[in-house]
């Protein structure tokens, strides 16, 4: 036990590397999951090694296309203009904000 966490052997790290990176989270997220549960020397170079060798993280690692910007003209009147926000399907229904 290191302090709360277990201490993981050499022959096991990849292992739990490997249960760490199973939802191909992000580094910063990876690390957060290590230190709660996990100890060996080098854990954050070792997590930021698996994350970055990873092949379909970095097949799917996309930059966000970026919007144009997009100014609405300011209304003359009250409810000259509504915008809606909406959010699902959740349980197969859609909300409206």
């Amino acid at each position: 036990m290191y302090g709360q966490r277990v201490c993981i052997p050499r022959k096991f790290q990849k292992n739990v590397l490997e249960e760490l990176h199973a939802g191909h989270l992000r580094i910063v997220k990876m690390k957060a999951i290590a230190r709660s549960f996990v100890y060996w020397k080098n854990t954050d170079k070792d997590i930021e090694d698996a994350a970055k060798n990873c092949v379909d993280c970095a097949r799917y690692k996309a930059d966000p296309t970026k919007a144009k910007v997009h100014y609405w003209e300011y209304p003359s009147m009250p409810w000259e203009c509504i915008h809606v926000d909406f959010a699902g399907p959740i349980f197969e229904h859609m909300f409206f904000f």
